[in-house]
């Protein structure tokens, strides 16, 4: 009922009850606030995104999802690579993706995750980044300067690395990593893989 509720007041109250409620109420309000498209409770829940609880960090990517802006990417990003619970990661990957279908043109949607990207110089960083990057590809298509990154990324000390970025070319919206994936085939050690 609440999502339905009109007057620019409701969200202000919302947010107001947010601190003083049990987790499984605040994770409620959050998702009552996505679903109103509350835009002034965007600083609030990257704020809530970075709790230690995944019960109110992972409703607060969902709702980010909707609300965040792509000037909050940055932010989004830092918080998805903070994030130490496997059970945050999907909803913060969504996240990123979801603010990132909002960027035009649309040969620019990649571009805040790829420049993470090249900042980063450990294994958890780079997988944080490469699957988001991998669904953004998938969405609208690689770059070549994108398909150099993912494929540098095989070649990645950390096999964690080396595993996202062969997933990532394994969706691939186009060919061109046919004839690598064919080569990694035939050379892998491990069939099973």
């Amino acid at each position: 009922g609440l999502a339905q509720i009109g007057g620019t007041e409701t969200n202000a109250r919302i947010l107001a009850a947010l601190p003083s409620s049990s987790v499984p109420v605040r994770a409620r309000l959050i998702g009552v606030l996505g679903a109103r498209k509350a835009e002034n409770a965007r600083g609030e829940l990257l704020k809530l995104a970075a709790s230690n609880d995944a019960e109110i960090s992972k409703p607060s990517f969902r709702a980010l999802a909707v609300l965040a802006r792509p000037a909050d990417l940055p932010e989004l990003i830092r918080l998805s690579i903070a994030s130490q619970d496997d059970a945050v990661k999907v909803p913060a990957d969504l996240a990123i993706f979801a603010v990132s279908m909002k960027i035009e043109p649309a040969a620019q949607r990649a571009e805040p995750v790829l420049t993470a990207f090249r900042k980063s110089t450990d294994g958890k960083t780079k997988c944080a980044l490469l699957r988001p990057l991998g669904a953004i590809v998938k969405a609208t298509g690689g770059s070549p300067e994108t398909f150099a990154i993912v494929t540098a990324a095989l070649k990645d000390s950390d096999a964690q690395v080396r595993d996202t970025a062969l997933r990532s070319l394994a969706d691939w919206p186009d060919a061109s990593p046919a004839a690598l994936l064919l080569d990694i085939i035939k050379n892998d050690p491990d069939p099973a893989r």
